[in-house]
C-alpha cells in the first residue's frame, strides 16, 4: 500500500471529522423504467469541505484505505432509510434506494463476519421501513476475489429482500464470473458502452449483447 501524501493525510483528518459537522450529505438520483415511472433511486455521497465540493472520486477511494468507509457506510445507510420513512409520512409513494457497497466492506465482512444483513434489518426496522427499500450496487467487482464469501454475504442480504446491483457492467473482466456466482437481479450497463448509441455500431453493439445477455439470464437494465 502506497504512502500517503500530506494531502491525503489532511483529507482524512478532515473526513474524519465531517459526519460530525454535517458536510457530508446524500444526494437522490432517479432511475426512471420505460414508462417514465421511478424504479429506484440512487443515492450519491458529496462533501463539502470549506465551500469547497470535493469529489467523491476523490474522497471515496481514500477513505477506503482506512475504517472511514464503514463509517461513511453507517451514516449513508441510516440517512437513506430516514428519507424513505420521511417520505412515506408525507404521502409520498418512496421507491427503493440503492447505495454503493466497496469491495473493501467484502473483506471486513470476510475477516471479522460483520452481518450487514442484521444491520439492514435493524435500522429498518428502527424506522419501520421494509428492507426491500434498499438495494445494493457492488463497484469494484474486479476487488472481490473471494466469491465464495460474497456470495455468502450476499445470500443473506438476497434473503432479506435487498436486491443486488452491478454497477460500470462490463468494465472489468470479472463481471461475468460474478454475475454466474452472485444473486445478481440488476445490471447496469458503464456509460463508456452507452455514449454514442445508436449512431457508434461497436457501442450499439456492445450495448445491445449486454441487454440480450441480461434479458436470457432473467436481469433488469439499467
Amino acid at each position: 500500500r502506497k504512502t500517503k501524501t500530506d494531502t491525503e493525510i489532511e483529507m482524512l483528518a478532515n473526513l474524519a471529522v465531517a459526519i460530525k459537522k454535517n458536510e457530508l450529505g446524500l444526494f437522490y438520483q432517479p432511475i426512471y423504467d420505460q414508462v417514465g415511472k421511478i424504479a429506484w433511486i440512487e443515492a450519491l455521497c458529496r462533501w463539502k469541505h470549506d465551500g469547497v465540493e470535493i469529489s467523491p472520486a476523490v474522497f471515496i477511494p481514500l477513505s477506503e484505505t482506512s475504517d472511514l468507509i464503514h463509517r461513511i457506510w453507517d451514516w449513508g445507510l441510516e440517512q437513506a432509510v430516514k428519507s424513505i420513512r420521511t417520505w412515506q409520512n408525507e404521502g409520498l409513494q418512496a421507491a427503493p434506494i440503492s447505495l454503493n457497497f466497496s469491495a473493501v466492506q467484502v473483506e471486513y465482512h470476510k475477516n471479522s463476519g460483520f452481518s450487514y444483513a442484521n444491520q439492514i434489518q435493524e435500522i429498518c426496522e428502527k424506522h419501520h421501513i421494509c428492507p426491500s427499500q434498499i438495494k445494493i450496487e457492488l463497484t469494484e467487482t474486479s476487488l472481490l476475489n473471494d466469491l465464495l464469501k460474497a456470495k455468502e454475504l450476499f445470500d443473506e442480504l438476497t434473503a432479506l429482500g435487498v436486491a443486488l446491483c452491478i454497477d460500470d457492467f462490463g468494465t472489468g473482466f470479472s463481471s461475468l464470473s460474478i454475475i454466474q456466482a452472485l444473486p445478481i437481479k440488476y445490471i447496469k450497463i458503464d456509460g463508456s458502452f452507452i455514449k454514442g448509441v445508436p449512431t457508434d455500431s461497436a457501442n450499439t453493439a456492445i450495448t445491445k449483447g449486454a441487454i440480450a445477455m441480461a434479458n436470457e439470464l432473467g436481469l433488469e437494465v439499467c
